[in-house]
């Protein structure tokens, strides 16, 4: 089909697979985080929700600007390294036998700023790894519909994984598709070289943002 002919390419097929991984981990983590809020807290674990989501808005407010002034490939490589650290943050406090609420709300509220991070600069290196301009629009596509497909693949997964492996390991493969997804824009120096810094004021950026 010529929806999936940009993936013949590899630095497409490459960040394209990364994404993929990292996207239906992102899927386990959450439903991980559900589980183990709602067996922690019960009622109280809706707080969670209004966290990430304003985590998600305040990293959605200032993530493009510094993903912007950043060269894209190490942005991406440095935001799937974090995450896969934030990811482990539950498991080892649920095995050391210290978790509560809040030692799931940080890791989920830094993980929604660094996905602020990752996003833009994943959008803005599509262009550059993309050999002709007329295949952009598909490879646009291919990437919105892998994390679309992820949402509905994930929890399915993820009940399927529980039956044979405790609730806590899902924060451990959510952490290796991070290091994956790492490994795979690690490989893409030559299809994504090293940016020159682009100086632009902070209040600038904002209002071309706005």
């Amino acid at each position: 089909m010529k929806l999936f002919r940009p993936l013949l390419q590899r630095p497409v097929a490459l960040l394209w697979g990364g994404l993929a991984l990292s996207s239906i981990g992102d899927e386990l983590f959450a439903i991980a985080v559900a589980w183990m809020a709602v067996q922690i807290a019960g009622t109280d674990a809706s707080w969670l929700s209004a966290l990430r989501g304003g985590a998600a808005l305040a990293g959605a407010l200032l993530g493009g600007i510094w993903a912007e002034r950043w060269d894209h490939r190490r942005t991406m490589i440095g935001a799937d390294l974090t995450r896969a650290g934030l990811a482990l943050l539950p498991m080892l406090a649920w095995t050391l036998g210290i978790m509560s609420l809040w030692m799931l709300a940080v890791p989920v509220m830094l993980m929604m700023i660094v996905n602020a991070l990752f996003e833009p600069a994943l959008r803005a290196s599509l262009p550059r790894i993309v050999v002709a301009s007329d295949q952009l629009q598909a490879v646009n596509a291919l990437f919105d519909a892998i994390i679309r497909v992820a949402r509905v693949i994930g929890p399915m997964l993820a009940a399927a994984i529980t039956l044979l492996i405790p609730l806590e390991h899902l924060f451990t493969l959510n952490s290796l598709t991070f290091l994956i997804s790492a490994w795979a824009v690690m490989k893409l120096s030559k299809a994504l070289p090293r940016q020159p810094l682009k100086v632009t004021s902070r209040r600038a950026a904002f209002t071309a943002g706005w």
